[in-house]
């Protein structure tokens, strides 16, 4: 399992490799669709903070939750920026992204 800081690294890698393509003039579909599922892979289902006993919701990870919630936030923005610059109507596009597609509707269910 990764630390919080490699976890953190990817998603700046992730962001990074995000803007650049986006910078390029000749958009790189391929790339972008590689980010899509990447991107993807890595975003955890949508969750409610878990109640401590006494009802207060202190779990006492406060910190470490903060930071998983943020992470899940820029790849969620990841997720969506790369998708939408991608042509889901072109079937080629679709088939190759459908993956991920698929399992964000796994994770919302």
């Amino acid at each position: 399992t990764a630390t919080q800081q490699e976890r953190s690294d990817l998603v700046d890698s992730l962001e990074q490799s995000l803007h650049r393509l986006l910078q390029d003039s000749d958009l790189d579909g391929i790339a972008l669709c590689k980010l899509v599922l990447s991107s993807a892979a890595l975003i955890s289902p949508p969750c409610c903070k878990p109640a401590h006993v006494d009802g207060s919701g202190d779990t006492g990870n406060e910190g470490q939750d903060r930071q998983q919630t943020e992470l899940q936030a820029r790849l969620r923005r990841i997720f969506t920026r790369a998708l939408s610059h991608l042509d889901l109507e072109d079937d080629a596009t679709f088939q190759i992204v459908q993956p991920a597609l698929e399992r964000l509707k796994a994770l919302l269910r």
